[in-house]
């Protein structure tokens, strides 16, 4: 048989292209606003004296291997780089300003700061994962 059909799938394979760039952005993007928001979740609950652990809790997101992850860290060469692991990871007493903080904020301050935010609001967390991924 000589005759045949011939198919140009050029259009549906650029569509397809344009849906999985779009689906990557979305994903970045709500990494991004999970990364965020766990960041300022371990910011409420950073010891404080002068604020510069505080200030140094740093969220991110970053690829690999075609996974994206949001990642929140105290940057190594961070001014508070030198104690926050033992802030993170110690046992001590908070101080006068640290509990007027916790008042504040309304959350425990102090050690596994950085866990506990992520511990304490898996739930939201996962509703931001939710909604961002969602078709819309």
């Amino acid at each position: 048989m000589a005759g045949g059909v011939k198919l140009d799938l050029s259009r549906f394979r650029a569509g397809v292209q344009k849906k999985l760039s779009d689906d990557v952005g979305k994903q970045r993007r709500t990494m991004f606003d999970v990364a965020s928001f766990a960041s300022g979740g371990a910011k409420d609950r950073t010891p404080v004296l002068h604020g510069i652990l505080t200030a140094d809790v740093t969220g991110k997101v970053e690829e690999d291997g075609g996974k994206i992850a949001a990642i929140v860290y105290v940057p190594a060469n961070a001014a508070s780089a030198s104690y926050a692991v033992d802030m993170h990871e110690g046992v001590y007493h908070l101080g006068k300003l640290s509990l007027a903080k916790q008042a504040r904020v309304n959350v425990t301050v102090g050690p596994r700061f950085i866990t506990r935010a992520i511990d304490d609001n898996r739930e939201k967390i996962r509703n931001i994962i939710v909604e961002g991924l969602s078709e819309k």
